[in-house]
């Protein structure tokens, strides 16, 4: 019990590192937290939606694309910063391995918290938003835990495993923004589901990140959500939370030699 509680403070130090890290130095400090994804969401919205005009056909009100964007983009980038810091950890903190005896588990595992903590303060602020002009629904809300919690276990199991593969296959630093970027632009985040072909709706299933973005805007802006859209969720969840565990267990064990 005493060494889970110690292992538990570490995480706790270490995660605070990590946020603290990540903006020292900079005028703003951690309030480019929040600037960031709404300079980024800024973007998108002038693009698809002034430029490009996008609608969402369930949300007939003129922000509705907005609410729209900011529902499925605020998880996103939470869940690409996380992956793309996680893969990265145990290679920028090399140095530290090779000299202290550490839990290398912690070193992913803090990089993908880090990266939930401004989603997750940017999210309590668009509920707030939504309890003023939006459609927020009770009924949805009750979804929000159980995506979350998906969400995190995707990121924590696929980061973890990701970590390993990247310390020793390097080149993975520059691959998985790439994949991320393709990702990003297959799930329906800047445009409804229903703008993809229908002989192509079937990929959005199999797309884990399109799965989970569909939960997203089921518990805040209480739009459809298919039985088949969840049942692939709670599938990926498994597979790449469960799986990427056991990967990331077996993959250390084989590399023993470097970590």
């Amino acid at each position: 019990m005493g060494k889970q509680l110690q292992i538990l403070r570490i995480l706790q130090l270490w995660t605070h590192r990590e946020i603290v890290s990540r903006y020292a130095g900079s005028v703003g400090g951690l309030l480019w937290a929040l600037l960031q994804p709404l300079l980024t969401i800024a973007l998108y919205y002038f693009v698809f939606a002034v430029v490009l005009k996008v609608r969402i056909p369930e949300l007939a009100s003129e922000e509705g694309y907005f609410l729209y964007l900011l529902a499925g983009l605020l998880p996103w980038l939470g869940l690409a910063e996380g992956l793309a810091a996680a893969a990265a950890s145990l290679v920028a903190n090399e140095s530290l391995l090779k000299k202290v005896v550490f839990p290398v588990g912690i070193l992913p595992l803090s990089s993908v918290l880090a990266a939930l903590v401004p989603q997750v303060v940017a999210l309590a602020v668009f509920l707030v938003v939504l309890a003023a002009v939006g459609p927020l629904s009770v009924q949805g809300l009750l979804w929000l835990p159980v995506v979350l919690g998906c969400q995190l276990a995707m990121t924590v199991g696929l980061g973890m495993m990701l970590a390993v593969l990247t310390f020793y296959f390097r080149d993975l630093q520059q691959l998985i923004p790439v994949v991320m970027q393709f990702l990003f632009y297959m799930a329906p985040v800047l445009y409804p589901r229903d703008f993809v072909p229908p002989q192509y709706q079937g990929w959005l299933v199999v797309h884990p990140f399109a799965t989970l973005i569909d939960g997203y805007h089921r518990a805040l802006l209480d739009l459809p959500w298919s039985e088949d859209s969840r049942l692939a969720l709670m599938l990926w969840t498994l597979f790449l939370g469960g799986g990427g565990l056991i990967g990331y267990r077996r993959l250390r064990r084989s590399m023993g030699a470097w970590l």
